[in-house]
This record gives C-alpha cells, structure tokens and sequence, in this order.
C-alpha cells in the first residue's frame, strides 16, 4: 500500500530527526532534560503534521 510507505517513510524521517537533535545535545553537552524537551516538542509537532 503506498499509504504504508508514505507513514514508514514519516517514521523514519521523524527519527533521524531525533537522533540528529540528540547528537546536536550531545555535542554542545546541554542539559540532558531540555534535550529530552526538545524531542517531545519535535515529536508531538511531528504526530501533529
């Protein structure tokens, strides 16, 4: 079903979304709470689209 497709391709666009704000986090050594923040924010804009 292209419609199955289309959502998989949404999952995984959404985590390299994440991972890539988990490295940036990592990376600038932030505080691991407002990382977390920052996905849940990503991700509820996410499931919103």
């Amino acid at each position: 079903m292209p419609e199955d497709i289309y959502f998989i391709s949404i999952l995984i666009d959404l985590s390299l979304l994440l991972n890539i704000n988990l490295i940036i986090c990592v990376y600038l050594n932030e505080d691991n709470l407002n990382c977390f923040r920052l996905r849940c924010t990503l991700y509820t804009q996410a499931l919103k689209l």
